[in-house]
């Protein structure tokens, strides 16, 4: 028996945001990544699938795309 043959999508890697060590680390960025702070303002923009962007404690928030995470740094 013979069937349809279909395209196979490579999986989409999921994005991660984690506060480390006074940093906040981002992976599998498929966007542009914009970084802000608790009062509003833009702190960074950056490139790339990995990015690693030491920042002072506090509250952030990442937007990569359509997606925004809260992160909150210590340290």
């Amino acid at each position: 028996r013979t069937g349809d043959v279909t395209a196979i999508e490579a999986p989409t890697a999921k994005l991660e945001v984690v506060a480390v060590d006074g940093a906040i680390s981002i992976r599998n960025a498929a966007a542009p990544v914009h970084i802000y702070n608790a009062a509003g303002a833009l702190v960074t923009t950056e490139h790339g699938q990995e990015v690693t962007v030491e920042v002072a404690p506090g509250i952030y928030v990442v937007k990569v795309g359509n997606a925004a995470h809260k992160v909150s740094v210590i340290k």
